[in-house]
């Protein structure tokens, strides 16, 4: 525009004026702009787990009913192929599932019982154990504080009465506040149980509908084709391990109740059940199991060297099974991080709870398959799935850079450049 032109818009600046005051404006910060839409996010991010454990009671049901509607869901398919329409298949599945837990919980409960019962006593006797082990090995104090205290000629010592009922009264309050947690926490349990089998009945018998309900909401074709094959992945890898390591936990259990029940432990279906059920738990359940098999073995053996019998028996069976059986059945393609299956376990832990714990690596599965189908976070990837490769080292990343920078001044062009 010629600057003796008028200007159609007089309170804009134009010409050389507007160039000057262009360039005399300062730049806008792209670094406090990066800062605050970090901060934003990060808020965001806390926000949404805040949420997340606040509504644990609705949505610990419905992730455990999806997690294992991706395991059952292969025999309702065959049942399927067989004639039996969905929903009669889905009650069948979840009828024989219901029947076994059942069955088991049954033959479970009083030797449960026994074993709770006998454990505070135990626990007790144990204390007072170690208790004893610390007052030998410390030097005796001398001093004043190791003289009883005088009592006065001719003064009587009374024995105090309130003191004793007090502690009465403080025991048996303590055990009804304890027993309406204990009923409590029995109800919700119950609650959430009943809520995880009915929810997990409707996504079995629904899944066909749901799938493709969910895959016509999007419009996009591509983002469709992404959408079907991240769901048809997640639940191919979800229900394949979940699965797999339900085979292999099963064989653990078996293998740790055989060698306990060949050393005189009680009760070894209880604990090869404990076992199966906690080393779904990364890291902690193991951990859990052998804190618990060494009290078992105080419970039967005493304070010896008996007693750490069982926990070695489950030490070396899960030494097999987690450097051995599970790789080699797992292979690399539901491999994980063992960094990132540590703090998903925190993390769901510190959310849901138990149940948490349980779902951490399913969740963190499904979220794999998210970050492959998105550009913004196939990043996070080679964290999720660390370990495969060692990194490269200075001299090969500097190497690779002054190849990079003569080819630039060459003129080559970068490969994949030109299409």
């Amino acid at each position: 525009m010629d600057p003796q032109t008028p200007s159609p818009h007089p309170d804009r600046p134009t010409g050389r004026m507007a160039s000057v005051i262009a360039l005399a404006r300062p730049p806008r910060d792209a670094a406090t702009t990066v800062g605050s839409a970090g901060v934003t996010r990060l808020l965001g991010l806390l926000l949404a787990l805040v949420l997340l454990r606040e509504a644990a009671a609705i949505l610990v049901p419905i992730v455990v009913a999806v997690a294992l509607m991706f395991v059952l869901s292969g025999p309702v398919d065959r049942l399927a192929r067989w004639g039996i329409r969905p929903a009669w298949g889905a009650g069948i599945v979840v009828t024989v599932l219901l029947a076994g837990v059942v069955a088991l919980g049954s033959t479970l409960a009083s030797p449960a019982a026994q074993w709770a019962e006998r454990a505070p006593t135990t626990v007790q006797q144990m204390l007072e154990t170690i208790e004893r082990l610390r007052a030998a090995l410390l030097t005796p104090v001398r001093g004043a504080s190791a003289i009883p205290p005088a009592v006065p000629s001719g003064v009587e010592p009374v024995a105090s009465s309130s003191g004793a009922d007090s502690i009465r009264d403080k025991l048996a309050s303590e055990g009804l506040l304890f027993t309406r947690i204990i009923v409590g926490q029995a109800v919700h349990l119950a609650l959430s149980a009943s809520a995880t089998v009915i929810l997990l009945y409707f996504l079995l018998a629904s899944q066909s509908w749901l799938l493709s309900r969910t895959v016509e909401v999007v419009r996009r074709p591509r983002s469709r084709a992404l959408l079907l094959s991240g769901i048809r992945q997640a639940r191919h890898e979800i229900g394949l391990f979940l699965g797999t390591m339900g085979l292999i936990n099963l064989g653990l259990g078996i293998v740790t109740g055989a060698a306990l029940a060949l050393i005189g432990m009680p009760n070894p279906v209880l604990w090869a059940t404990i076992v199966a059920v906690l080393n779904f738990i990364p890291y902690l359940g193991p951990a859990l199991v052998t804190g618990l098999l060494l009290l078992a073995g105080s419970m039967s053996f005493g304070t010896g060297w008996a007693m750490l019998m069982p926990a070695a028996i489950f030490l070396a069976a899960h030494a097999v099974e987690a450097n051995v059986v599970s790789p080699v059945v797992m292979g690399h393609r539901l491999r994980l991080s063992p960094l990132s299956v540590f703090l998903s376990v925190m993390l769901w832990g510190w959310v849901w709870g138990f149940a948490g714990t349980l779902v951490a690596v399913p969740l963190l599965l499904g979220f794999r398959c998210l970050c492959q189908r998105r550009r913004s976070l196939r990043h996070v990837c080679h964290y999720l799935e660390g370990g495969r490769t060692e990194a490269p080292s200075l001299h090969v990343l500097l190497a690779a850079r002054e190849r990079r920078v003569a080819r630039a001044g060459a003129g080559v062009p970068r490969r994949g450049g030109m299409r």
